[in-house]
């Protein structure tokens, strides 16, 4: 279990780094809004991470109006840190399926939480579902960023035509996490491991058989479990 939390902290933390050499080596502009436009030459799909939107050199020159918007919104609306959240959890629970669902579910929600901002901010819809699909083969690579993200398209589109916040879907999401944390407490075992002591120290006694209490005498010697020894 330990190895597999290493791995994906330390895969979280690659993605990162890798997201700010990125920035570090893009052209730099800050907005007047706050966040800081990073202009790159690498043929990547736009992405934002925490206060930081990078965009290709080609997207930045062809009118960048509308993915602006969208990575704004990632921003605006924290995304992120809700990325670093469920990074954290998935390293303490990688090996449970129902958290990568979890994630998966909470990039799409990200999603569709944009592009409803990009939309309330009168960008022409039909305009902006042909840029999806336009856009749909590019791909960011860095998994901890919000990405302009072509992943689910019809269901973006179809969220689109609907036009509903997307708000309520992000609380159904995370209603599996009580259900997670429940499901581990009802399959957790107490492990009690008992010592006895000799002439060469104490020394553990094993296998120790059901029914066994703390304190209880076999074969004239006296048991004790590990808290009680620690005392």
């Amino acid at each position: 279990i330990a190895l597999g939390a290493l791995v994906v902290l330390l895969h979280f933390i690659v993605s990162i780094c890798n997201v700010m050499k990125i920035i570090r080596t893009g052209e730099s502009r800050k907005l007047e809004s706050g966040e800081v436009l990073v202009i790159t030459d690498t043929d990547m799909a736009p992405f934002s991470w925490m206060k930081w939107i990078v965009l290709s050199r080609a997207d930045f020159e062809s009118g960048y109006t509308q993915f602006l918007a969208h990575e704004r919104a990632h921003i605006a609306l924290k995304h992120s840190w809700d990325i670093v959240f469920i990074y954290i959890v998935a390293a303490f629970q990688w090996f449970n399926p129902v958290i990568w669902m979890l994630k998966s579910d909470l990039c799409a929600i990200h999603e569709f939480e944009a592009d409803d901002a990009v939309l309330n901010n009168g960008v022409d819809i039909k305009g902006y579902q042909y840029l999806l699909i336009r856009k749909a083969v590019d791909k960011c690579g860095y998994p901890i960023a919000n990405s302009f993200s072509y992943s689910a398209l019809k269901q973006r589109i179809d969220m689109m035509m609907r036009r509903k916040s997307p708000r309520s879907r992000v609380w159904k999401a995370f209603y599996i996490i009580p259900i997670v944390c429940v499901t581990l407490a009802a399959t957790a075992q107490k492990k009690v491991s008992y010592y006895y002591e000799d002439n060469e120290g104490w020394i553990p006694f094993v296998p120790v058989s059901e029914g066994i209490g703390d304190r209880k005498k076999i074969d004239g010697f006296k048991l004790y479990s590990a808290s009680d020894w620690a005392k």
